[in-house]
């Protein structure tokens, strides 16, 4: 039979690979996805699947990284001010 590589998909993402002999579908229970990959150095964990193709996953937002520690601090005392006001007047 030889050796096959599988990824692991859950929610069109990769989850794991795993390299086999045997029958996939022998070892793991029916429920689990797992699809045969052709260029195993093309997909990894973390890599989308679309049901034919393995891509690279998108990159987060990097605007929303920037914020910083002074504005954070500065939220944490609105809120905890909001939290105050309500409960004096509760």
């Amino acid at each position: 039979m030889g050796e096959h590589t599988y990824a692991l998909i859950t929610n069109g993402v990769v989850q794991q690979l795993l390299t086999t002999e045997q029958d996939i579908s022998a070892l793991f229970a029916p429920g689990l996805r797992w699809v045969l990959v052709a260029n195993p150095t093309g997909s990894y964990p973390g890599c989308l699947y679309d049901g034919t193709n393995f891509t690279a996953p998108i990159p987060p937002n990097a605007s929303a990284s920037t914020v910083t520690l002074a504005e954070l601090q500065e939220e944490i005392v609105t809120l905890q001010r909001a939290i105050a006001a309500f409960a004096a007047a509760q």
